[in-house]
C-alpha cells in the first residue's frame, strides 16, 4: 500500500508513482517478490520496455516534467 498521489502535471505524478513503487520492498508471491527496495520492478515484469524513454520523450513534447517534488502529509 503506497498511497496516493495527486497533480497538475501527469508526467510528474507517474515518475513519482514509479519512483514510489520502485521503492517499495516487493510482494511476496508475485513476480517480483523476490525484488528488493530500489529495485526496478516494472523492468522485472515488461524487460523490453524503456520507460524513461517514455518520460523523455513526453517531457520533450512539453506535456510536463520528470522532476517533481514529493510532499507527504
Amino acid at each position: 500500500d503506497i498511497g496516493i498521489c495527486a497533480s497538475f502535471d501527469p508526467i510528474a505524478i507517474d515518475k513519482a508513482s514509479l519512483d514510489l513503487v520502485n521503492s517499495a520492498a516487493g510482494i511476496p508471491d508475485s513476480q517480483v517478490g523476490s525484488a528488493g527496495p530500489s529495485s526496478e520492478k516494472f523492468k522485472i515484469v515488461h524487460p523490453k520496455i524503456d520507460y524513461n524513454e517514455q518520460f523523455n520523450y513526453a517531457a520533450e513534447l512539453n506535456i510536463g516534467s520528470i522532476k517533481y517534488n514529493l510532499v507527504k502529509s
